[in-house]
Parts: structure tokens; C-alpha cells; sequence
């Protein structure tokens, strides 16, 4: 699927996501943005702003992270009528579990993941919102945004209040 399309020194770019996602996948941060600022001017969808929210996260730049992931936030529209139709087995959740443990959500997505898994995505954005509040010693944010997911078992987030407890408890 196409991305966008925008003039750039006289050029047409047409990007598709999942040339934008291998490139997150391969550490080229800096090339995925350099195409996901160009479509997201023109255009605001869900995939295009969180792989570039990816991209400032990756840069430490958290305050204008959270504002692009609060964008997509605003955007997301989650119906789900795919993720029903996809079985949900003891083998599914052992799996769940371990890759509640990873930094998978710190991926880049396409329409197609979007459309079948919305709520993973939010999850995402929340759980990297957590991780922004963490690096900016936000506390009360920890706090706010993690609750909201605390109960899914995500390291990130479980560790992270943990952390902005003991620093709470500090001051």
C-alpha cells in the first residue's frame, strides 16, 4: 500500500509501508523519517505517524514523540473485525506472554497489521508513552498512561511504575 505522495524537488514520492517498515527494521531511522516527514505534511494516517513517532523516539526526542503519538491517538479507530475471526489458544497466550516481555511494540507497522490488530497498536503507542514519561522523569505520567495497560503483563510498563514508585516515594 502507498504511503503517500508529495513533490520534492520536483519528484513524485511514493513510498510503500513496508519499505518504510524495513527500513525501522534495519536501524535506518534516519532515512524513514526523512520520507515519513514528507508524507505525514500532506497526510495524517495511524501507520505513517506512529513509524514516525518511532523515529523520534529513536532520537530522543520524547516531547515531540508523545505529541506524534497523541496524533495517531486521535486517529485510531479501533473496530475489531479481523482480530475475532483469529484464534486465541493456550499455545497463542504462552506466546503472548513471552512477547509481553519484548520490545516488539517498538516496531513499525503496516495498514494490514493495523487492520487486524488495533488493539496491540494502542497498547504500543501506550506502552511508548510510558517509556517517553520514564526518560522525561514524569512521574505522574508513568502512573497515568501504565495503569491504563498495567494488567497486560508488559515489562516496559510494569517496570517502569515500579520505578516512578520508588522515585514518587523519594520526593
Amino acid at each position: 500500500m502507498l504511503l503517500g505522495k508529495d513533490s520534492f524537488n520536483h519528484k513524485t514520492i511514493i513510498v510503500n509501508q513496508d519499505f518504510i517498515v524495513r527500513l525501522i527494521a534495519l536501524g535506518k531511522y534516519t532515512e524513514a523519517y526523512q520520507l515519513l516527514i514528507t508524507i505525514t505534511q500532506t497526510k495524517k494516517e495511524v501507520c505513517s505517524l506512529f513509524n514516525l513517532a518511532l523515529c523520534y523516539y529513536y532520537g530522543e526526542i520524547y516531547q515531540q514523540t508523545i505529541y506524534t503519538l497523541d496524533e495517531v491517538l486521535s486517529l485510531l479507530t479501533i473496530t475489531p473485525r479481523n482480530q475475532a475471526l483469529l484464534p486465541v489458544d493456550k499455545d497463542c497466550k504462552t506466546i503472548l506472554s513471552k512477547q509481553n516481555q519484548s520490545e516488539c511494540y517498538q516496531s513499525g507497522i503496516t495498514d494490514e497489521y493495523f487492520s487486524y490488530f488495533p488493539e496491540i497498536v494502542k497498547d504500543s503507542i501506550l506502552r511508548i508513552k510510558v517509556d517517553c514519561y520514564l526518560h522525561l522523569q514524569q512521574w505522574d505520567r508513568v502512573f497515568e498512561v501504565g495503569n491504563a495497560i498495567r494488567n497486560k503483563g508488559y515489562k516496559n510498563v510494569n517496570n517502569a511504575i515500579l520505578l516512578a514508585e520508588s522515585k514518587s516515594h523519594k520526593n
